[in-house]
Parts: structure tokens; C-alpha cells; sequence
């Protein structure tokens, strides 16, 4: 989950999403309705699109 690389520590896929997915919990305890969609649509991104050294690209004309 949590590598070292020339001493600095990065996370790897399994561990970003297992970071999200633990911040997303605590959203739906204490946080509200617009953080929670945030951390679903990130980690839905992360399940079915990501791929290594694919970016990220916003379609989203709006924004956010």
C-alpha cells in the first residue's frame, strides 16, 4: 500500500483507494452531502477509470 521510493513515501492504487474509501466513511458519519458525492465520484473514478499514466481530464464545462 505504502512504498518508499529514494526515501519518500507514495502510495500505490490499492492504497489510494483504500484512503478514499476510509475518509469517504468518516464523510457519511460527520461530513455533508456535497463532500460525500466528491469522494464517490473520486473514488468511482478511481475503480473504473484510472489507469497508469492515463490523466485526468475534467469534461465538466462548468468547473468543478
Amino acid at each position: 500500500m505504502i512504498g518508499m521510493k529514494s526515501g519518500v513515501g507514495y502510495l500505490n492504487h490499492k492504497g489510494v483507494l483504500k484512503w478514499l474509501e476510509s475518509i469517504h466513511k468518516d464523510t457519511l458519519e460527520y461530513g455533508n452531502e456535497d463532500q460525500q458525492f466528491v469522494l464517490e465520484q473520486m473514488i468511482d473514478y478511481v475503480k473504473n477509470d484510472y489507469r497508469e499514466g492515463k490523466p485526468l481530464i475534467n469534461n465538466n464545462i462548468i468547473g468543478y
